[in-house]
């Protein structure tokens, strides 16, 4: 029998099935291996069949440099730096400098073609009320959306390069252990990458995990990870309350979500702890070169469900909020927002808002049509306040976190709900991410207040 850390698993691993391994010699593997028993015999058979194999076949040498690279990037102390280096490089590129400079190229062109469009109305003598209808709520909705498209799409080109080169699959052998912390595997991390994007696919990513429970709890921790429908959100008050920094606020979001999904993960696990645990087995591919064909391809995809969905869901979403917040429930005229239908509505949950900081009528009017779709927060902000009507950059940072945690749009709620296949756990759910966003929003603005 082989000696060494590896060497009961690896000798056990043929010689016996596991049914013969008695209690003491599981918990040797368990203290040795700091894995399952069941992980670590699998491991060992594994390694029995890469030797068995290296000694029967040459490997070529693509598969060699291949192994060169996994020892550097998967098994060495440089793994995780590596793993940090690139996360930050790629937020960096969409959101920091290159990402900002098309946005303002983007915002420019459209501003310009909003004056080109209201000279020709006026030129025109178009009817005031389709004027306003026009310029002061369709299209000021929409190109306040446009404006964030660069970053997401430099984000979405960045991830599928990513996984062009085969790197996106080691990430998930690497995520590995620190997920088993909190219940999960790497099988959870594709659908947490996927819910970067768009979390409808990443919960439905998640229904290809066997395990019930490890599914389940996937699909709960999902809409913690910032979709891209929360980004335009997140730069719009970082720009207009934290210039110069808006690279730094959006960061901390994103890594709020991710330690908040950690947080709540460990504490599932330890209130229902998992039965057995299932080894994580995954082909990697080998490395090779991005094809930006197939990238460019890709995000053309996206780019044109982003698009649609913009010129439906928010189109008709903006088109509402303007009469909503116009007319009055007679459908006469409003004064103002707090006379409008959309005014009394908000105006019933705007006083459970203000001890998180931001308990006027145009917030809570925007977080009301962000439960259909994100992006609409941004369309509802724009046109109920022309712009983000925020008394500081400490209550706007409560309602970006408000943002991040609240429950996620209509279509992902649908698609948790039909995963879960548990009509009152999807309700809880629901419950759940309210809760939470009021606590943790409220508890960072009224401990800003007593710091500053």
């Amino acid at each position: 029998m082989e000696a060494g850390e590896n060497g009961l698993s690896k000798g056990f691993a043929h010689e016996m099935p596991d049914g013969a391994l008695v209690p003491g010699i599981l918990r040797t593997l368990e203290v040795r291996t700091g894995q399952s028993s069941r992980a670590a015999l699998a491991e060992g058979r594994y390694r029995w069949l890469e030797q068995l194999v290296s000694e029967c076949c040459t490997q070529q040498a693509l598969r060699q440099q291949d192994l060169r690279l996994d020892d550097w990037l998967l098994r060495s102390g440089w793994a995780v730096p590596v793993l940090a280096l690139v996360l930050c490089l790629v937020f960096y590129i969409a959101f920091g400098i290159p990402g900002q400079w098309l946005t303002d190229a983007l915002t420019h062109l459209l501003q310009a073609g909003m004056q080109v469009l209201k000279s020709r109305l006026e030129r025109w003598q178009v009817a005031a009320g389709l004027q306003s209808l026009l310029l002061d709520g369709l299209l000021p909705g929409l190109c306040s959306v446009l404006s964030f498209l660069p970053p997401l799409m430099l984000l979405m080109f960045l991830v599928n390069l990513l996984e062009e080169s085969g790197y996106l699959a080691r990430v998930a052998f690497l995520m590995d252990r620190p997920l088993r912390a909190i219940g999960l595997s790497g099988r959870s991390l594709i659908p947490f990458l996927l819910g970067f994007g768009c979390t409808v696919p990443a919960v439905f990513s998640a229904g290809s995990i066997k395990n019930r429970r490890e599914r389940i709890l996937t699909v709960l921790l999902t809409p913690l990870m910032s979709c891209g429908a929360k980004l335009p959100v997140y730069l719009l008050l970082a720009r207009a309350f934290f210039p110069g920094a808006q690279l730094r606020v959006v960061a901390v979001l994103y890594l709020m979500g991710i330690l908040l999904a950690a947080l709540a993960g460990w504490l599932l696990k330890k209130g229902c702890p998992p039965r057995d645990e299932e080894p994580f087995l995954l082909e990697l591919p080998s490395y090779r070169m991005p094809s930006l064909g197939n990238a460019l391809g890709e995000l053309l995809h996206k780019s044109r469900e982003f698009l649609s969905r913009t010129f439906s869901v928010i189109l008709l979403a903006t088109l509402a909020v303007w009469v909503l917040s116009r007319y009055r429930f007679s459908l006469k005229p409003a004064s103002g927002l707090s006379d409008s239908m959309l005014g009394g509505v908000a105006g019933w949950l705007s006083p459970l808002l203000a001890p998180c900081g931001f308990g006027h009528t145009a917030a809570a009017a925007a977080l009301l049509t962000g439960l259909l779709a994100k992006e609409n927060i941004v369309s509802s902000l724009t046109v109920l306040a022309g712009v983000p009507s925020f008394p500081d950059a400490l209550s706007a940072f409560a309602f970006l976190v408000f943002v991040l945690l609240y429950p996620p749009c209509a279509a992902a709620t649908a698609a948790i709900s039909r995963e879960v296949r548990n009509s009152r756990l999807a309700a809880a759910v629901y419950a759940g991410h309210l809760l939470m966003a009021w606590l943790v929003s409220m508890i960072i603005y009224q401990a800003g207040r007593l710091l500053v």
